[in-house]
């Protein structure tokens, strides 16, 4: 964290975004969204000085005045501006400083003018945070499910989805239900009346007699399942448990869990491919869910199988040239991580850290009456590239990468675009230097593999394919 710190902070502090393949920022809104979405993970990891200059920012620069004079989407602003409300407020509850919460309520007001003239039950489609100031957009009223296109003029189309571009609204609509305690019953009675059409128009299941959650397209049903749509299940599932009583009978809460189990097998069911990976993005979280509030153990068991291959990836990992080591890395950041080495990580993360000690991994093999390999220690050693005494989200994901991710030329291409600036079709000393700094150590990681100085991306390629 504090090396990944520096590269932004040295060059680009208050940007909105790090480019590393430029070594600089850029902007999207001029409202700190890096620095500030960094705040509380500075101030819990102990990195006070730099949570001080990050703070000296906030006080001196961060101005909701001086955003981007630009309308953009309420739920783009939102999700993107939450990092920054969000990312204001919880500074705030870990450090007790004043700045935090008096900029956090600057933006809150701001994003307020999104509720504008209208009833106040719905936002309007865009918002400027610089003017203040909101454009109304007219929502359908009294129906549970909404076509997914919107402009200016109201609804556009009868396009339904839970996966993309529809999900989020769903998924709000209950989560902000119990995240205000309760108070906002407007909100799970439009979650509710979704969910009632949603089981009634769109919930299907195939001739294998997996259940799915289907789309609209034009008024017509289109029997596609959309794997975005994943976090279905442990929506349910998390009503079902967590809904006030009276807000649901008995009946309901015992379908929605059915239908939460029924549906996690359909997306634990879409890793049955020869690469063993699912044909799109397919979410961990609903396998979180609904393992959490059912404790089946059989949604354990998949990403049992993934820790119990650990050792030997771990091993492989700590004897790999460092280059493939940070290739892989970077594979992992920039791909598609499959939902099992997700969860996989989640069941050893115990204490929600984003990282994994060795005494916690110790205690994984006594958990599951294996006897902890003799070696472990200097695997982890290796592997521990800070050298802190835990291993991050990332390089357990490097470890854990499936062989069919670090052979996909597509995303070695992505990864070699990253680490080849000045794009000549090679990868030096001088470019890695660009992208992570310390001469020295670039130098070395290139000597490692090459005696000219200079990586192909044929080489590159090779070399993120083959085995030890």
């Amino acid at each position: 964290m504090r090396w990944s710190w520096a590269q932004y902070s040295n060059r680009s502090l208050g940007a909105d975004n790090w480019v590393p393949e430029r070594g600089e920022g850029s902007d999207w809104c001029n409202l700190g969204l890096t620095l500030v979405d960094s705040l509380d993970t500075l101030y819990l990891m102990g990195l006070r000085d730099e949570f001080d200059r990050a703070e000296a920012w906030v006080r001196d620069s961060l101005s909701m005045a001086g955003s981007r004079d630009t309308w953009q989407s309420f739920f783009e602003i939102t999700i993107l501006g939450l990092r920054v409300l969000g990312g204001l407020l919880g500074a705030f509850a870990v450090s007790e400083r004043g700045v935090f919460l008096e900029r956090a309520a600057e933006l809150g007001d701001r994003l307020l003018a999104a509720w504008g003239p209208a009833d106040g039950l719905y936002p309007v489609g865009e918002v400027n945070v610089r003017l203040g100031q909101g454009r109304v957009i007219r929502w359908m009223g009294g129906k549970g499910l909404l076509p997914i296109y919107y402009n200016k003029h109201g609804p556009q189309g009868s396009d339904v989805s839970l996966g993309a571009r529809g999900d989020s609204y769903y998924e709000y609509l209950i989560k902000g239900f119990l995240q205000t305690r309760q108070s906002e019953r407007v909100l799970f009675d439009k979650w509710k009346l979704a969910m009632d059409e949603m089981f009634k128009q769109l919930t299907f299941k195939s001739q294998d007699g997996h259940t799915y959650v289907a789309k609209m397209r034009a008024s017509t049903v289109v029997p596609e399942f959309d794997h975005l749509a994943c976090f279905v299940p442990g929506m349910l599932v998390l009503a079902a448990e967590a809904a006030p009583e009276g807000a649901l009978g008995g009946d309901e809460r015992q379908h929605y869990r059915e239908a939460a189990e029924e549906i996690t097998e359909t997306c634990h069911a879409m890793y049955d491919t020869k690469s063993g990976l699912a044909p799109e993005i397919v979410a961990a979280e609903a396998m979180y869910y609904v393992h959490y509030y059912t404790g089946d153990p059989k949604y354990r068991g998949e990403a049992v199988r993934i820790l119990e291959r650990l050792p030997a990836a771990l091993r492989e990992v700590a004897r790999e040239p460092m280059l493939k080591r940070v290739a892989r890395l970077a594979m992992a950041h920039v791909g598609e991580v499959p939902a099992l080495e997700s969860l996989a990580f989640r069941m050893l993360d115990w204490y929600g850290y984003g990282e994994i000690s060795l005494s916690v991994l110790e205690k994984d093999f006594q958990s599951r009456r294996q006897e902890v390999p003799e070696d472990l220690d200097q695997v982890f050693e290796a592997i521990d590239i800070n050298r802190d005494g835990y291993v991050s989200y990332l390089t357990f994901l490097s470890a854990t990468l499936p062989p069919a991710m670090r052979k996909c030329e597509s995303l070695c291409k992505v990864v070699f675009g990253i680490f080849d600036r000045n794009k000549d079709g090679a990868v030096d000393a001088d470019d890695l230097t660009g992208v992570f700094g310390e001469e020295e150590v670039c130098q070395r990681i290139v000597s490692e593999v090459s005696y000219e100085g200079t990586i192909s991306f044929q080489d590159f390629k090779n070399l993120l394919a083959s085995a030890v």
